[in-house]
């Protein structure tokens, strides 16, 4: 458990199990794994790019290609343009956002420009996790 695998995908199959909401595919480890055996299975995270340094938001603070940013307490709405994008996470190529820029996290409807609004910051790393799922918990039996 925790453990981090190098490989590619060799095979993906051409159906997914409905009731699981997964795809079976096989992966070619960069290494001989004693660790594994043939017919186990297991989660996959695919690294589909990587940089050293990005602007990241969490993804639901995108909607309908901008972003709301809140300055001198009034919202703004900014296009952007992304990046790479994940489920979690998305990328902002541009405009170039600062690092203490106020961003609203999950916009509802009915917000305008220019209407005031009150914060309440949050930290980064918090905010990027915040739709993450809860880590389960390993199960200690019974008493």
């Amino acid at each position: 458990e925790g453990k981090v695998f190098s490989g590619t995908v060799s095979r993906i199959y051409d159906r997914a199990d409905a009731d699981r909401r997964t795809f079976e595919v096989d992966v070619t480890f960069n290494a001989t794994l004693t660790e594994l055996s043939p017919g186990m299975t297991g989660e996959l995270a695919f690294i589909l790019g990587a940089k050293d340094s990005a602007t990241v938001l969490p993804a639901q603070a995108y909607q309908n290609g901008a972003i709301w940013r809140v300055v001198e307490g009034r919202l703004q709405r900014q296009p952007v343009e992304l990046g790479l994008r994940g489920v979690e996470r998305i990328e902002i190529l541009s405009p170039k956002l600062d690092e203490d820029a106020q961003i609203i996290i999950s916009p509802v409807n009915g917000l305008s420009v220019g209407q005031r609004v009150r914060t309440e910051p949050m930290d980064p790393i918090s905010a990027a996790n915040i739709n993450k799922p809860a880590e389960k918990q390993p199960f200690k039996g019974f008493n």
